[in-house]
């Protein structure tokens, strides 16, 4: 009962953020042009409240600090 819609990029997340706007985006903390922390703010421009899920396969205490600072949430 979900709609689904992929990006692969940085560039790409943020269009599909303008064009449709989700409830929530899971994002891999890696991308072809950045990464998360970078990604991060520039989602907040375009979509304030948005609920923002980070994965990654090489988490550590420095990169949630990192990421909070970027505008994650956490909980």
């Amino acid at each position: 009962g979900f709609e689904v819609s992929e990006a692969e990029s940085c560039e790409g997340t943020l269009r599909a953020l303008r064009d449709s706007l989700p409830d929530l985006a899971i994002v891999d903390f890696t991308l072809p042009d950045g990464d998360a922390l970078s990604l991060l703010p520039r989602m907040r421009e375009v979509a304030p409240d948005l609920g923002v899920v980070l994965l990654t396969g090489h988490g550590s205490v420095n990169l949630a600090v990192r990421a909070i600072r970027s505008g994650a949430a956490c909980g």
